[in-house]
């Protein structure tokens, strides 16, 4: 049901101000946008090592930047394509990551 999965989505979001969204795949796996962990920024997915470490697979990056059209500045949203080994991870970046959410928590946590 939609409302269930609305509901989810933002208990996930309250529960952990460092994810963005989510989308739960099946009972066990889910794609979450997460900020990238401190301690991985200005390192490569290679560097970093995060699918043979947590066990999650990052789809793609996305770069929000601040746009001024008309006076008014929105943000906007860039995805990187599909992330690959030389992907560099920056401040500010937002990571779309694919496994199961307790690793994917893990990533989070053991990230900052």
């Amino acid at each position: 049901m939609p409302e269930e999965e609305a509901a989810e989505r933002l208990a996930m979001r309250l529960d952990n101000i460092d994810i963005v969204d989510s989308f739960k795949v099946s009972d066990k796996y889910s794609i979450v946008e997460t900020k990238v962990p401190a301690r991985y920024v200005g390192m490569t997915l290679r560097e970093a090592n995060l699918t043979n470490i947590y066990k999650v697979i990052v789809l793609t990056t996305v770069k929000i930047t601040d746009v001024k059209k008309d006076g008014v500045t929105k943000e906007q949203k860039e995805a990187s394509g599909i992330a690959i080994s030389e992907t560099m991870m920056e401040e500010g970046d937002i990571l779309v990551v694919f496994g199961e959410l307790s690793n994917i928590n893990k990533l989070i946590q053991k990230g900052e």
